[in-house]
């Protein structure tokens, strides 16, 4: 009996042995089918980087917002500088009827001078008011690029082919095949025509 079981186990560990070297030649036959640097195996793994930069400059939706808002800060740029030159050809007027003793009375000329710096403070606060605008739309622009990328990465990696994808800028160092900027860029276009 003490015979037969160490048979048994000597066939169990033989088998084991068998199962192991098989396993290995399968994982060396596939090791040598992908190039190794330095000894270490460079089977991609399922993440890929994007280049954030690169990829939002390409994009059309971004190219769209960006013009959009360029247009509307250029016409408030345009009515904010007509009012400036307005207030500066008031000021001007204003100093040359000084000079000329041009005003009736003391008072006449205080009032001007009041109506002149309401009109310098209307076109300070209406400066302001532009800018809290603006930097409100800029915010609003950069929430619909930040919804509209992660939905369209979303779509681009349906069918699961990478269990991560992050952008390049946190990166020290990526090696340029997890690099997938141009599909991404092509798919979002594609995606947003």
């Amino acid at each position: 009996m003490k015979k037969l079981r160490q048979t048994f186990l000597g066939l169990i560990a033989l088998t084991g042995v068998v199962v192991v070297f098989t396993q290995c030649e399968k994982k060396d036959a596939t090791a040598s089918s992908i190039p190794a640097v330095g000894g270490v195996s460079t089977e991609l793994l399922p993440l890929a980087y994007v280049d954030a930069d690169s990829l939002v400059a390409h994009l059309d939706f971004h190219k769209r917002l960006a013009d959009a808002f360029e247009t509307k800060l250029s016409k408030q740029n345009a009515a904010l500088n007509a009012a400036g030159q307005k207030l500066q050809n008031e000021v001007i007027a204003f100093q040359q009827k000084m000079q000329n003793n041009a005003f009736l009375s003391q008072e006449r000329a205080q009032q001007e001078q009041t109506r002149i710096q309401r009109m310098q403070a209307d076109l300070e606060k209406r400066a302001d008011q532009v800018q809290q605008e603006l930097a409100v739309e800029r915010s609003n622009i950069q929430l619909q690029l930040n919804d509209s990328l992660v939905a369209g990465v979303k779509a681009f990696n349906t069918p699961q082919k990478y269990q991560m994808i992050i952008t390049k800028s946190a990166m020290l160092y990526a090696d340029e095949r997890y690099d997938i900027t141009a599909e991404v860029t092509t798919f979002l276009n594609k995606r947003f025509k």
